[in-house]
C-alpha cells in the first residue's frame, strides 16, 4: 500500500513540476513582451495547466475518499478486534520489544488481580513473581530464536 500511495505522490508531484514550468513560461513570455492578440501559445499552455489542475485536485479527492473509506474499515476491525480480546475467556497481555505491556484484556486483569488500566504501561515482569523472573528472561529472549511460532 505505501508504494502505491509514493507512486501516486511521485506522479502527483511530476504533474505539479510540469505546471509550474508551464506556467513559469507563460511568465516569462509576458515579462519579454511577447503579448499577441487573440489566442496564443501562453493561454493555450495556461489553459492545458489549469486543465491539468482540475484532473489533480479530482485525482486527490478521490484518493481522499478512497481513504476515508480504508480509515473506517481498519477502524471497524480495530474495534472488532477489541472487543474479541477484552472477552476471551483466557488471559491476553500484548507487549512491546522491551517487555512493557501494551494492551492487557479482562481475563488477565482478574487472574492477576489488577485493573487492566494499571497494567498498561508497566514493565510485564513487575506482575511475575521475583523467583520466576529470570525463568521469564530466559524465555523471552527465546522467542527472538525460534524459527517458528510453534517453537514459542
Amino acid at each position: 500500500m505505501t508504494d502505491m500511495r509514493e507512486d501516486r505522490v511521485d506522479s502527483l508531484d511530476r504533474q505539479i513540476g510540469r505546471m509550474r514550468s508551464q506556467l513559469s513560461s507563460i511568465e516569462d513570455e509576458r515579462r519579454a513582451g511577447g503579448t499577441r492578440v487573440g489566442r496564443t501559445d501562453s493561454t493555450d499552455d495556461l489553459r492545458m495547466a489549469i486543465e491539468e489542475l482540475y484532473v489533480a485536485e479530482e485525482e486527490l479527492r478521490l484518493q481522499h475518499e478512497a481513504l476515508l473509506g480504508v480509515r473506517a474499515e481498519l477502524e471497524d476491525q480495530r474495534r472488532r478486534y477489541e472487543q474479541l480480546c477484552q472477552l476471551a475467556p483466557d488471559a491476553y497481555l500484548v507487549t512491546n520489544p522491551l517487555g512493557i505491556v501494551r494492551e492487557a484484556n479482562r481475563a488477565a486483569a482478574e487472574l492477576l488481580g489488577i485493573e487492566s488500566r494499571f497494567l498498561v504501561g508497566k514493565p510485564f515482569a513487575t506482575f511475575v513473581d521475583a523467583e520466576d523472573r529470570a525463568d521469564l528472561r530466559a524465555l523471552v529472549n527465546a522467542f527472538g530464536t525460534a524459527a517458528q511460532v510453534d517453537d514459542w
